[in-house]
Parts: C-alpha cells; sequence; structure tokens
C-alpha cells in the first residue's frame, strides 16, 4: 500500500482555533509534483459508546447547531486532556445516557473525515447496563433519551432517521463483531 511519490509540506500556519479545534493552512507539494494548498482540521479525539441492556440499545437524541437539526445517535464525546478513552466512555455512558456498565468491549478506531481531519473516535459497546445519573452539559440540555431494538437501528438508518456518520459506522463495526 505504500507509494514512491509523497505529498511534502512546505509551511504550515493556524488560520483559525477555538477550544474544540483548530483550522491550518498548509502549502505543499502534491505527488505528481505540484504545488498546491491543503486545509485541515485538527481536535481531540472522542469516544462513542453502544449501550446494551438485554436486546434493546440506548441512543440518545439532540440537535446539532451545525445542520440545524435533531440527531439520533450513539452516545460520544471528547476525550479530556489527560484522560484515557476508557474514562470518558464511563463518563459519557453516565451524562448522556444516565448508564453504568461494568462490561464494555473496545471494537475499534475510525477516523471521523480523514480528507480533511486528524480527528477520530474509538467505538466501545457498554452491555449489562444499569441506571445511573444523567449529567448533561449546557448543549445537551434538549437531549432525549430513545430505547431502540436492533431491527430499529437498521430500520431508522436505512430510511434515513440516523444521519450521524460516527453512529452509522460504529453500529457498522458493532455488526460486524457480532457475526
Amino acid at each position: 500500500m505504500s507509494h514512491s511519490k509523497t505529498w511534502k509540506t512546505l509551511s504550515s500556519k493556524y488560520v483559525y482555533e477555538n477550544p474544540w479545534m483548530q483550522v491550518r493552512h498548509d502549502e505543499v507539494i502534491q505527488p505528481d509534483g505540484k504545488e498546491g494548498i491543503y486545509g485541515v482540521v485538527e481536535g481531540r479525539d472522542f469516544v462513542c459508546v453502544i449501550p446494551k441492556v438485554g436486546d434493546k440499545y440506548y441512543m440518545v437524541e439532540q440537535y446539532r447547531y451545525a445542520v440545524k437539526e435533531r440527531s439520533l445517535e450513539f452516545p460520544q464525546g471528547g476525550i479530556e486532556k489527560h484522560e484515557r478513552a476508557i474514562d470518558a466512555v464511563h463518563r459519557e455512558l453516565e451524562e448522556e445516557a444516565a448508564l453504568k456498565s461494568n462490561d464494555i468491549t473496545k471494537l475499534g478506531f475510525l477516523y471521523l473525515a480523514n480528507g480533511h481531519q486528524t480527528i477520530g473516535f474509538y467505538v466501545y459497546v457498554a452491555d449489562h447496563c444499569t441506571p445511573g445519573k444523567h449529567n448533561l452539559d449546557a448543549t445537551e440540555q434538549d437531549m432525549i433519551t430513545q430505547i431502540r431494538t436492533l431491527d430499529e437501528i437498521w430500520y431508522d438508518i436505512k430510511n434515513g432517521t440516523i444521519k450521524d456518520a460516527t453512529t452509522v459506522s460504529a453500529f457498522g463495526l458493532y455488526m460486524l463483531h457480532s457475526k
């Protein structure tokens, strides 16, 4: 899978940043030898957790400002500085779905959009969940927990109700591991 010609970075500078992300503008030499530019979004990796109780799956629905619509998703959130991914799973599971679990399995790591971002996410399954306590942050105050069966999740993905790429890819990874 390696190629002899590679990209070369001539210069790199941050053109925008906030507490959650930075946007980098790079001047590059492309593999064909031509000069060009490349924009890269950098940020912290995050976790996506699939909470399971018996044959039911917990999902959250919330308003997503960027797309101006509500989104049905598996609980997910950023990994804080100096925090391990598994600790973020426990935190997000309780914060968003009000659940706890001591039976958590890592399924893998995926990139969110590696054509223009460095951000990736770890996918976990939390099985045998028990009730915990909600601790929603300011952007999650309208969050609603929904319980779905496997067939309902399949249907919601097929009919376009679930559009969140993180949730869809995490579900696909889960299904591959479930075989």
